[in-house]
C-alpha cells in the first residue's frame, strides 16, 4: 500500500461503525461491473446504438424498409409464448351486434352474452 493509501485506511477505521460499513460496501460494490438493468449502462449502450445508426445512414449505407422489418419481427414472436407475464384482470373484448340489439362479451375466464340497455 502506497502512504496516501494507508493514511485513508487509517480515517475510515476512525469511522463510526454505520458509517465503515457504508464505505466498505459502496468500495466492494464499485469492483463489481455495472449490471445490465443499471440506468447509466443502459444509457450509454442505447448513446452508442444510435451513433451506430446514425453513422450508418448518413453514410449512405441501405437501409431495410419498414414492411419488411415488421414481417420478420412479426415471425420470429410467433412461436415465442408470453405465458410469463402476468396477468392483472381478464381481458375482455366487446362485440356490437346491431341486428340483434345485443353486445357480445367474451372474456378469458367465461363467454356471456349481455342485454344492451
Amino acid at each position: 500500500m502506497t502512504s496516501e493509501t494507508e493514511t485513508i485506511l487509517r480515517e475510515a477505521l476512525a469511522l463510526q461503525d454505520a458509517e465503515r460499513a457504508d464505505l466498505a460496501a459502496q468500495l466492494i460494490a464499485s469492483l463489481d461491473p455495472p449490471t445490465a438493468d443499471d440506468p447509466e449502462t443502459i444509457e450509454k449502450a442505447w448513446g452508442a446504438e444510435l451513433e451506430r445508426r446514425a453513422t450508418r445512414v448518413l453514410a449512405g449505407d441501405p437501409t431495410e424498409d419498414w414492411a419488411s422489418v415488421r414481417d420478420r419481427v412479426a415471425d420470429h414472436l410467433k412461436g415465442l409464448s408470453f405465458g410469463c407475464l402476468p396477468r392483472r384482470r381478464p381481458l375482455a373484448l366487446a362485440t356490437r351486434i346491431p341486428s340483434r340489439g345485443r353486445t357480445r362479451i367474451r372474456s378469458f375466464s367465461n363467454s356471456a352474452i349481455m342485454a344492451n340497455t
